[in-house]
């Protein structure tokens, strides 16, 4: 195992002084405050460079550690990028004065977190030359039997490999603090350091280039038969010049800030990059049977419809050539709409990075939160993400908040659009997960009230019957048991009305959660009642023996029971006095009717005289009179009418 310790408590660097001075260019503005390890080079701050080429080989845990001031700005460095296996402390240091040797702070690591592993330790500042990379972590990882020390002494030739055991240390080769780079511990050796530190009169003795504090440790390690190996670092100009004290502003806008570096020009080209706008549309739903899935487990049915819908662009950023900045190349750009603003994130990473360190622009919350998912997800669990950014672009005609799932459509298209940019699959990410993920933007990410019900048809497509009982969807991790039926076997004659000013559909279920989960009978029953009726729909669909009449009709009158129970459960108040009209309205006409979702929308089917028996001739004759005259009191009320278009479109 090998866990990782990152030292980064140096103070102000010259670069970030000339930054700090600098007031006249807004793209330097942002970067006021900024450590120098996490300044950007190419788009992404200097230390990724290195986190990315070191993380497969660290089978441990990421430590970094850092002072007060640094501290909140580390955090929010690392808040997505690594997860779980990153680790940032606080050495409590306030100011320069207080910046003690760097073998105090391993030991502060140790003592906090239990350092058992052999350790890697690096220099914050270090960065992973674009042409020797492989060379700099063969020197970390081979021969990891021996401790090692390795120094980039400026001093020294470029020819140079020096190369020697710890006993043969020569006092004159320049081996000290200012010099080391990385280093190598064993356990055993590791525990050294506190040891020596309790040795010495004074533990907290300040860094001195001139002081000998370094070299009497390992004269320790020497008395106490502990061997390593010191090398020094050839020097490569590349590295020597980022890590040289005096570089300034102006050779950081010419060397690194925007130029594209070699190895990602290599890793432009494993990939067939995109060239033409992907564009993914997910449709609204309609909650035919069951009851509400957000917390309610249970079983419903829904269906989508193509009559409302969102649509997705993203259009790929263009790769010019070599010398293109890799920030543009990776850039994610969200277009304003009537419901979002321009926003722009120099890649999908730093996308998630912001949304979770700052949160969300209202506007964009559904969109940056979805990204924000869709990366760690894939980033968790090792599914390749190539660096081609993208500019968003979001088009929906579904009316919002009345219980058609416009929130979810557009949480779902751009999934979709986000699978097909990064070519990945459903076998890779299966539907079922794919669902649960669109639901957590929601429910875990932004904390909004919502269910599955929503995200499984549309992530599924087509017509669907959901089981969420309870023992089954916590066994599997939150998923239920999800069958496809044929559209086709629908009754016809289905339509929707909506209000024009609608409620919050995501507040809609006042304190109906609340009781359920604290046991009250009455609304469980009604629950169970509600699931009841959306298992009695999906036999009925299915039984072939049915004539589609006659299944019409009993449908209808489940709809309206499924209404009836509902009503009883929330109350007229919470339900609202809109939607009680257009059921109302619907009933006075003989449409069973019930919401489509959590209210604002109604989903009418005929029924009749209410009984279930064959339509005849004259019955078809009334209802396209009462449909007629349902319509003119619908529009006059000021609600809108319109048929449902079935959507046969399925995404397995």
């Amino acid at each position: 195992m090998f866990d990782l310790l990152i030292l980064a408590t140096s103070w102000q660097s010259k670069l970030e002084l000339d930054i700090k001075e600098k007031f006249d260019d807004s793209e330097i503005l942002s970067l006021h405050g900024v450590p120098k390890p996490l300044l950007p080079i190419s788009g992404k701050p200097a230390l990724n460079w290195v986190i990315e080429e070191l993380k497969d080989k660290i089978t441990g845990d990421i430590f970094i550690i850092t002072n007060a001031h640094n501290y909140p700005k580390y955090l929010r460095w690392a808040n997505s990028i690594l997860g779980s296996k990153f680790h940032i402390i606080n050495n409590g240091e306030t100011n320069c004065d207080d910046n003690k040797n760097f073998m105090s702070d391993i030991v502060l690591v140790k003592q906090i977190k239990s350092l058992n592993n052999i350790t890697i330790i690096i220099q914050a500042e270090l960065l992973i030359d674009p042409i020797n990379d492989n060379y700099f972590i063969n020197l970390l990882f081979d021969d990891i039997k021996n401790n090692k020390f390795i120094f980039c002494n400026h001093l020294m030739s470029s020819e140079t490999l020096l190369l020697m055991n710890l006993p043969n240390m020569k006092h004159n080769i320049n081996f000290n603090i200012s010099n080391l780079l990385a280093c190598v511990f064993l356990p055993n050796s590791l525990s050294l350091i506190e040891q020596y530190l309790l040795s010495i009169k004074d533990s907290t003795l300040k860094y001195d280039e001139n002081n000998n504090l370094f070299m009497n440790f390992l004269q320790f390690m020497i008395n106490h038969n502990h061997d390593a190996k010191l090398i020094n670092l050839l020097n490569i100009s590349f590295l020597f010049r980022w890590l040289n004290p005096s570089l300034n502003l102006s050779d950081y806008l010419s060397t690194f800030h925007k130029s594209l570096n070699l190895k990602q020009n290599y890793s432009l080209n494993l990939f067939s990059h995109q060239t033409i706008p992907i564009i993914t549309r997910s449709y609204a739903r309609i909650g035919l049977m069951g009851n509400p899935s957000d917390g309610f487990y249970g079983k419903t049915i829904s269906f989508l419809i193509s009559n409302f819908f969102t649509d997705v662009t993203l259009i790929p950023n263009k790769f010019i050539n070599n010398t293109q900045s890799y920030q543009e190349y990776s850039k994610i750009t969200i277009h304003p709409t009537f419901t979002s603003i321009t926003t722009s994130f120099s890649s999908l990473q730093y996308l998630s990075l912001i949304s979770s360190s700052e949160g969300y622009s209202n506007a964009n919350s559904l969109i940056q939160a979805t990204c924000k998912i869709f990366y760690e997800y894939c980033h968790h669990n090792n599914i390749f993400l190539h660096d081609q950014g993208f500019n968003i672009l979001i088009e929906t005609n579904i009316p919002r908040q009345v219980g058609l799932a416009g929130s979810s459509a557009i949480i779902t298209a751009l999934w979709k659009g986000l699978m097909k940019f990064y070519t990945i699959n459903n076998e890779v990410i299966s539907l079922k997960i794919q669902a649960k993920l669109i639901h957590n933007v929601e429910k875990v990410e932004l904390r909004i009230n919502s269910g599955l019900q929503d995200r499984v048809v549309q992530s599924f497509g087509g017509l669907m019957y959901m089981d969420f009982e309870k023992e089954l969807t916590e066994k599997n991790g939150g998923i239920g048991k999800y069958e496809r039926i044929d559209e086709n076997l629908l009754p016809k004659g289905f339509w929707i009305a909506y209000e024009v000013n609608p409620s919050d559909s995501g507040k809609i279920h006042s304190d109906v959660t609340k009781k359920y989960e604290n046991g009250d009978q009455k609304i469980i029953e009604a629950m169970n009642k509600l699931a009841s009726l959306a298992e009695k729909t999906k036999n009925i669909l299915l039984n072939l023996s049915l004539s589609s009449s006659l299944k019409s009709k009993q449908i209808a009158t489940m709809m309206n029971e499924n209404f009836n129970l509902r009503k009883e459960i929330f109350g007229k108040k919470v339900i609202g006095n809109n939607n009680l009209r257009m059921i109302e309205l619907a009933n006075k006409y003989g449409f069973a009717a019930k919401f489509t979702g959590s209210g604002g929308t109604i989903v009418g089917l005929w029924n009749g005289n209410g009984q279930d028996n064959e339509s005849n001739e004259s019955e078809l004759v009334d209802e396209n009179k009462n449909l007629e005259e349902l319509k003119k009191v619908l529009f006059k009320e000021g609600f809108v009418f319109c048929w449902v278009k079935v959507c046969n479109e399925k995404y397995e």
